[in-house]
């Protein structure tokens, strides 16, 4: 069987094309964060800029901190949240609502994971990040010490 060589580079051609940005794009949110180093965030929590999640100024012994970002406007249905390398554990809040959890004030071995989060649908929302760590501020970099991604399931 002999296949028509112009046959096949147009097929592939047409493939390349309907693959192109079928999943979307996955943006790394490394502006607009902000933290409060408190137990519990209230409407009248006084949030700080920040440039990365990272590392905190003044976090003493404070040893729950919570980051907000805003969601990229762009961004809508079958959406995930990539974290990667939060220590000892977390929860994260979209709207109000927890949407996930991982680890506990006494498991000292969730140890720094990489964690997909399906989210869900939203609007120009901000993405809430409680981080409970009690190792040393200096070692574990307040307890956060990856990247944060959002783009589509298949993507991320």
């Amino acid at each position: 069987m002999r296949l028509n060589i112009k046959y096949v580079m147009f097929t592939l051609v047409i493939i390349c094309l309907l693959n192109i940005n079928v999943y979307g794009t996955v943006t790394q949110l490394t502006s607009g964060w902000e933290y409060a180093a408190t137990d519990t965030i209230t409407d009248n929590t006084i949030w700080a800029a920040i440039n990365s999640p990272s590392n905190i100024p003044n976090r003493g012994s404070q040893d729950t901190v919570w980051f907000r970002v805003p969601l990229p406007a762009e961004h809508n249905a079958n959406l995930a949240l990539h974290c990667s390398n939060i220590d000892q554990c977390f929860s994260v809040c979209i709207d109000g609502k927890d949407i996930y959890s991982y680890g506990s004030k006494q498991d000292y071995l969730s140890v720094y994971g990489s964690h997909i989060i399906p989210l869900p649908a939203h609007k120009d929302s901000w993405v809430y990040i409680k981080v409970f760590s009690n190792w040393d501020a200096q070692a574990a970099a307040d307890g956060f010490a990856g990247f944060v991604k959002v783009g589509q399931v298949f993507t991320i």
